[in-house]
């Protein structure tokens, strides 16, 4: 009984495996319905979008591909470089002190009559016992 439920289970997910696989369009093949022009100004467009930054309107099939990618990876290192900046300005801001230096000398006064109230040299006033 139990390997026969197996065996179905199994039949089953092969020819849904076989199913989907016939689905699949295979690699390397053009992909219908859409002109090449429009993958590429997808594609370029895309990278404008992430990077902030206009497509040159001199691209189209017949642009040497040498140019194409090297505005693409230009883009792209600028659109780093911009990031880096800016993650290293977040970082310097929060490098600089919280505290104004007259916070920060105040508190110092402040740390320093605590240490001397605690030390052992200090003379203690005396306490007075309350009746109850």
């Amino acid at each position: 009984m139990d390997a026969s439920i197996i065996a179905t289970q199994k039949r089953m997910r092969e020819e849904d495996i076989h199913k989907r696989r016939l689905l699949r369009k295979p690699l390397g093949e053009p992909f219908p319905f859409h002109s090449e022009v429009a993958v590429l100004n997808a594609a370029l467009r895309q990278v404008a979008i992430l990077c902030n930054t206009e497509v040159p309107d001199y691209f189209d099939l017949s642009s040497d591909p040498k140019h194409v990618e090297r505005w693409v990876m230009q883009t792209i290192m600028a659109e780093q470089q911009s990031q880096f900046a800016l993650g290293q300005a977040k970082e310097r801001a929060l490098a600089e002190p919280r505290f104004s230096p007259e916070m920060q000398l105040q508190m110092m006064r402040c740390a320093t009559r605590m240490n001397e109230l605690m030390s052992p040299e200090t003379e203690l006033l005396p306490v007075r016992r309350s009746v109850l």
